[in-house]
C-alpha cells in the first residue's frame, strides 16, 4: 500500500474511509462512504457495511493507495483507492447495485 497526506496505518485503523473505485485509466470512478477500516491478520481490511457488523468485509488490495481526503468538503476523513477487479473493488460495485446495502440503514 502507499500512503500520501502524510497518514500512516496506524492512522486508519479503526476510522471510518471512504472506498474510491479508480476508472480503467486510474481516475476517480464510484465511491462507498463511511466503510469501517480494521487490521486482521496483520492486513488492513474494510467493512463496506458496518451496519450489518461483518457481513461485507474484504482485505484492502496490497496495491491501492490510502489517503486524507482534503477536497471541496475538507471533511479530512480517509480515502482508500482501489481497483475496479480487486476483490474489495468487486464488493463495493455489488454493495452499490443493492438497492438495500446502498442505503446503508440497515
Amino acid at each position: 500500500m502507499q500512503f500520501f497526506n502524510g497518514i500512516t496505518l496506524p492512522d486508519v485503523i479503526d476510522k471510518e474511509v471512504d472506498l474510491i473505485v479508480t476508472d480503467s485509466k486510474g481516475g476517480k470512478g464510484a465511491s462507498l462512504l463511511l466503510c469501517k477500516a480494521f487490521m486482521k491478520k496483520d492486513r488492513l481490511w474494510v467493512d463496506c457495511v458496518p451496519a450489518l457488523n461483518g457481513r461485507y468485509v474484504a482485505a484492502v488490495p496490497y496495491e491501492s493507495i490510502v489517503a486524507r481526503e482534503e477536497g471541496k468538503l475538507d471533511t479530512g476523513r480517509f480515502g482508500i483507492f482501489i481497483s475496479p477487479t480487486s476483490v474489495l473493488g468487486q464488493m463495493v460495485h455489488s454493495v452499490m447495485a443493492s438497492p438495500e446495502l446502498a442505503r446503508r440503514d440497515a
